[in-house]
């Protein structure tokens, strides 16, 4: 019980400051979560950090160029647009045979990312800093809560 509310202590205690400077800053902190959530999807050491990282920006940068290519194709039609998401679904997944990209799961969570935000550098750099700060800030709280509640 007390590695439980030590690890709440410590995802409460990351998620002010995060939310707190993402306003200060006029970003949406949501992105930022979603990177933190494949901070433990993934295993929270450095190899699943670097695959996170991989698969969030490779998400990304398709369904950026998912949207380029649906809009150079004139009144392209929902019979077109689907069907570049067809294939854009079946990249990501094909992708994941690779050692880099294999977490299609994390892929398909920056492909969201980019849809929901509209903005590449958003959708990549935000859930970045989710992944590769605020993981290990929570961690780093979470270790100095289970330190205090044991005492």
């Amino acid at each position: 019980m007390r590695s439980t509310i030590a690890a709440a202590l410590g995802s409460a205690v990351t998620t002010f400051i995060w939310v707190y400077i993402a306003s200060l800053l006029n970003l949406p902190p949501w992105a930022g979560f979603l990177g933190w959530t494949t901070y433990f999807m993934t295993g929270t050491d450095a190899e699943g950090m670097k695959k996170s990282a991989a698969a969030l920006v490779f998400g990304a940068v398709i369904a950026f160029l998912y949207v380029t290519v649906d809009s150079m194709i004139p009144s392209s039609g929902y019979l077109v647009s689907t069907l570049l998401v067809a294939v854009m679904a079946f990249l990501v997944t094909m992708a994941g045979a690779t050692s880099l990209l294999q977490l299609v799961a994390v892929s398909f969570v920056g492909v969201n990312i980019y849809f929901a935000s509209g903005v590449l550098w958003i959708s990549i750099v935000l859930p970045l800093v989710g992944l590769l700060i605020l993981g290990p800030v929570s961690s780093y709280f979470t270790k100095f809560f289970e330190r205090v509640l044991v005492k």
